[in-house]
C-alpha cells in the first residue's frame, strides 16, 4: 500500500528476491484493486494505509498472511480484518529512535539552557548574561519503556542524568538497561512529581489515550514534557492548563492530537512550546532504511522463518 514511482524509498523493492514480486500497488483502495491480481498476494507492505483502506484489501487477498508496517506506530491501520486474524504484523520500530533519542535531548536542551531568551537577545543585540541549568544530575522520566523510550534514557545516561522508567512490566527490567528506577504505570504520579524532564513515548492503545492529562500534570512541579510518541496519548487542553499554571515549565511536542495541527490550535501560540511537525524520525534516509527491512523480511517469510518485530496485535505495540 504506497506509491511506487513516486515514494523514491520503494526503489528499495528492486532488491526483493527473484522468487517474490510486487502484484498489485497504490495509495487508494482503487488504485490497488485496479493495479493487479490482488487475490493472488500473500503479504502487503502498508507505507501509508489506514484501516478503511487495508481492511477492504485484505478482504480482497484472502491469502494474505503478514503485513508489515513501513513505520512503528500501527493504531491507524488496526481494522478487524488484521486484528481478528492470525496475520503476523511486523513494524519498523528501532529504526527511528536514534534519531527521536536526539530530539528528546535538543528539546532537554532548549529549555536548560534558554535558548528562546539567547535569540530574542541576539535580535535585539542585548549582551545579558544569565544563569542556565545543567542535564546533569537531573532526572529524565521516561513514559513507555519501548525501544524509543529506551534510546532517550541512554543518552540521558550518556549526560549524567538519573533515569526514571514507566514500563507496563517492570520485571522485565535487567541489568544492562539504561535505567536507574523501573516503576510501574500506578507510580506515574511520583515520576511526574520528580522528574525535571518527562519523555512521553507511549504507543497509542484504548489504555493509553489521554495517559498523559490533568491527573498526571496534577502532580508535576515544573517539569519540561518531551512528547514524540503518539499525540492522543497526551491532553493537549489539560497541557495548556498545566503550562499556564506552571505545572508543566515547557512542552517540546512532535506529535499532536490532531495532524496536521489546526492553525487555530493555541499551541502555535504558546510561548512556552517547542513544536515541530512530527518530523523529529525524518532522516534523510529512514524511510529506505524501512523498506529495505522488509525487503530483508521477505526469504525468510518464503522459507517460513520466523520474522523479527512482531506486534502483539492485543496490544497494540
Amino acid at each position: 500500500v504506497g506509491r511506487i514511482g513516486e515514494d523514491s524509498a520503494l526503489d528499495e523493492l528492486q532488491r526483493l528476491p527473484a522468487n517474490a514480486s510486487v502484484v498489485a500497488h497504490g495509495a487508494t483502495l482503487e488504485s490497488i484493486l485496479e493495479s493487479g491480481p490482488v487475490a493472488s498476494a500473500n503479504c502487503i507492505l502498508n507505507c501509508e494505509g489506514s484501516a478503511a483502506v487495508l481492511g477492504p484489501v485484505l478482504r480482497a487477498a484472502p491469502d494474505v498472511k503478514w503485513v508489515h508496517s513501513r513505520f512503528a506506530g500501527v493504531d491507524g491501520m488496526m481494522c478487524d480484518e488484521l486484528v481478528n486474524s492470525d496475520i503476523v504484523l511486523t513494524n519498523g520500530k528501532g529504526l527511528f529512535s536514534s534519531s527521536l533519542a536526539e530530539y528528546s535531548m535538543l528539546s532537554a536542551m532548549y529549555f536548560a539552557k534558554d535558548i528562546p531568551r539567547l535569540q530574542r537577545q541576539k535580535q535585539e543585540r542585548k549582551w545579558e548574561k544569565f544563569t542556565v541549568s545543567e542535564l546533569r544530575g537531573a532526572t529524565f522520566g521516561v513514559v513507555g519503556s519501548g525501544d524509543i523510550g529506551m534510546a532517550c534514557a541512554r543518552l540521558a545516561k550518556a549526560f549524567g542524568m538519573h533515569v526514571m522508567a514507566i514500563r507496563r512490566r517492570p520485571d522485565l527490567t535487567t541489568p544492562g538497561d539504561p535505567v536507574d528506577e523501573s516503576l510501574p504505570p500506578s507510580s506515574l504520579p511520583h515520576l511526574m512529581a520528580t522528574a525535571d524532564y518527562v519523555v512521553n513515548a507511549l504507543p497509542l492503545t484504548p489504555n493509553t489515550r489521554h495517559f498523559m492529562g490533568a491527573e498526571a500534570f496534577s502532580h508535576a512541579k515544573g517539569a519540561v514534557l518531551i512528547s514524540l510518541g503518539r499525540g492522543p496519548t497526551v491532553d493537549e487542553a489539560a497541557l495548556l492548563d498545566a503550562l499556564d499554571e506552571g505545572r508543566i515549565s515547557g512542552a517540546a511536542l512532535d506529535v499532536f492530537e490532531v495532524e496536521p495541527l489546526p492553525a487555530s490550535s493555541p499551541i502555535w501560540d504558546h510561548p512556552k512550546v517547542l513544536l515541530s511537525p512530527h518530523c523529529a524520525d525524518m532522516t534523510f534516509q529512514f524511510l529506505h532504511r524501512s523498506v529495505a527491512r522488509f525487503v530483508s523480511y521477505v526469504p525468510r517469510f518464503i522459507d517460513g522463518e520466523p520474522l523479527d518485530n512482531v506486534v502483539d496485535k492485543s496490544q497494540g505495540y
